[in-house]
């Protein structure tokens, strides 16, 4: 794995995935502000999460087509999908800092719309759920890792 590789590989683990997830959550609502959408609406908000969600994941799936990665990084990237796949728990920790993202732009904004903060909730409500279930499972998942660099 070449170091480009390797730096790729670690910026999906924590603390880094935190962070540009925490990123992505902060700039969510100035995003669709530009794009003229109404962000005091709980419906446009949870659609257009779902639809950054979904989007972020289709662009990762577009990068690794276009761009040729040695088979020990596309392995790791495979195990994950696969944990992914096993664990929803594994999913829904990531939703933890994309409400932070959220929750820290309206603090700073002072924009305290109901449907913000809501979204905000449950964006944080859901991922310690899932981190409370997912620090349950992860030993096990652990032990059956095939890459060190996975997890």
């Amino acid at each position: 794995m070449t170091a480009f590789e390797k730096i790729l590989v670690a910026a999906d683990r924590n603390p880094t995935s935190a962070a540009y997830r925490a990123a992505m959550g902060f700039f969510f609502i100035p995003v669709l502000s530009k794009v003229h959408l109404d962000t005091r609406s709980a419906p446009t908000l949870l659609v257009a999460l779902l639809v950054m969600l979904f989007g972020y994941r289709v662009a990762l799936v577009i990068l690794r087509r276009l761009l040729k990665f040695s088979s020990e990084a596309n392995a790791v990237w495979a195990e994950r999908r696969e944990i992914a796949k096993r664990f929803d728990c594994y999913q829904w920790q990531k939703l933890l800092f994309v409400g932070i993202g959220i929750a820290c732009y309206i603090l700073l904004s002072r924009e305290f719309v109901i449907a913000r903060m809501v979204i905000a909730g449950l964006c944080v409500v859901g991922g310690f759920g899932g981190i409370a279930r997912w620090m349950s499972v992860s030993p096990t998942v652990r032990e059956g890792l095939v890459n060190k660099y996975a997890l």
